[in-house]
């Protein structure tokens, strides 16, 4: 799946689609909800360093199942049409994200690894653009979380990511509801957001 491998993506959504009952979608928003718990707790305990690293690779596995802007695969992770029932692993993966980037400490090395990652699948979930995708995130209330990383967080990897998944939101001009709703959210943050996005771009050149 690395870069985006068409043929496997096929091979895997074929597969998906030959299923009745969205088993792999069940699993992995019952590990995503069990992240949420886990990234949630203000307490460290003995494995959370190891459900860190495997939601990073959980969120991995999801990014590379619609590298390239594989449109089948970014909706069927939306809505898996003419099954029993369906999950939305999208929402699950944002509210997963928030959920890291509201108790994440700005120094911890896996939590922002947690966070890159997060960042980095919701972006893919978006580009082409995925309208459905961009209305999803919308909803669950990514915009201001990611104003808030871009404006106040000290790693420039996360910065940088948390625009990606901003500019992802915007792609395709004809998508005026994602558009307006984005600049809506980020108007209370606009003075500051600007004044950041300037000073990362001037420390990329």
């Amino acid at each position: 799946l690395l870069y985006g491998n068409t043929p496997v993506q096929n091979t895997i959504y074929e597969y998906l689609l030959s299923r009745n009952f969205p088993r792999l979608m069940i699993l992995i928003r019952d590990e995503l909800q069990h992240i949420d718990v886990v990234l949630g707790s203000a307490s460290m305990f003995a494995g959370q360093k190891e459900i860190k690293k495997y939601s990073v690779n959980t969120m991995l596995f999801l990014q590379l199942l619609c590298e390239g802007h594989h449109p089948k695969l970014q909706k069927y992770l939306h809505t898996q049409v003419g099954k029993l029932f369906s999950i939305n692993v999208v929402k699950y993966v944002t509210l997963t994200v928030i959920a890291c980037l509201e108790s994440h400490t700005q120094t911890d090395v896996d939590d922002i690894e947690v966070g890159c990652q997060g960042f980095r699948t919701l972006t893919e979930f978006c580009q082409g653009p995925c309208i459905l995708n961009q209305r999803c995130l919308h909803a669950s209330g990514i915009v201001p979380v990611a104003a808030r990383i871009i404006c106040t967080h000290q790693s420039t990897e996360m910065v940088s990511c948390a625009v990606q998944t901003l500019l992802s939101l915007a792609e395709g001009a004809a998508a005026s509801f994602s558009v307006r709703t984005l600049f809506k959210t980020l108007e209370p943050h606009l003075k500051a957001f600007l004044n950041k996005l300037s000073e990362t771009w001037i420390n990329t050149i």
